[in-house]
């Protein structure tokens, strides 16, 4: 992540962080460095309800502080990450009947 953050021109600094939950770590790392984007990638759970449920509580939790999240999303076929991000659309699209 540091090499492709740094091929944009965006300083990175790491830094520790104590956490109990992934999610929780992320959103105390963002309004800690005053993040307004955080891009992110939540391991999965074999329960596929628990891993919407966590996406959703983290997206909701920055939100209250105005924050977005992208999620990085894991390809179905070959269970790689990819640099891919689902971005949900902001309106409904125009139906062509």
């Amino acid at each position: 992540y540091r090499a492709v953050a740094e091929s944009y021109g965006v300083e990175v600094e790491p830094q520790l962080f104590q956490y109990s939950t992934l999610a929780d770590a992320l959103a105390d790392a963002a309004d800690y460095v005053d993040a307004q984007i955080v891009f992110a990638a939540l391991p999965h759970s074999p329960i596929p309800f628990l891993y919407r449920f966590h996406c959703w509580l983290l997206r909701r939790r920055l939100a209250q502080t105005d924050r977005q999240l992208h999620l990085f999303e894991r390809r179905r076929q070959s269970g790689q990450w990819t640099p891919a991000i689902f971005v949900p659309a902001t309106r409904q699209p125009i139906s062509h009947h």
